[in-house]
């Protein structure tokens, strides 16, 4: 029952990551046509609604990617975890090193 819930968490973490790099990708394409259609050619411009929109268009844009690698990477931690780490009451994944000797006289 947990193994469905971990593997469904990853999972979701990590198209969530990509769908937003996808998003981030297309707002950085789509930031010069943005900026044209709300008529902003400097950020001085005097509609202080038209500068906070862009300002916080380029904040998006430049947020989104960074977020959206951290979002596929801890998706891949995850599931790497998932896979190392034994669950409750299950046995400890082999290592292949299961007869060889540790040093500590054992």
């Amino acid at each position: 029952m947990s193994q469905v819930r971990t593997s469904s968490l990853y999972t979701r973490t990590l198209f969530s990551g990509i769908a937003l790099g996808v998003l981030a990708v297309l707002i950085a394409l789509s930031s010069n046509w943005f900026m044209q259609g709300i008529g902003i050619n400097a950020l001085n411009s005097g509609n202080p609604v038209a500068a906070f929109l862009a300002q916080l268009y380029g904040f998006l844009a430049l947020a989104s990617l960074p977020f959206s690698a951290s979002l596929i990477a801890a998706a891949l931690v995850m599931r790497f975890l998932d896979l190392r780490l034994p669950g409750p009451g299950l046995p400890a994944p082999a290592t292949g090193r299961e007869g060889v000797p540790d040093g500590n006289g054992e």
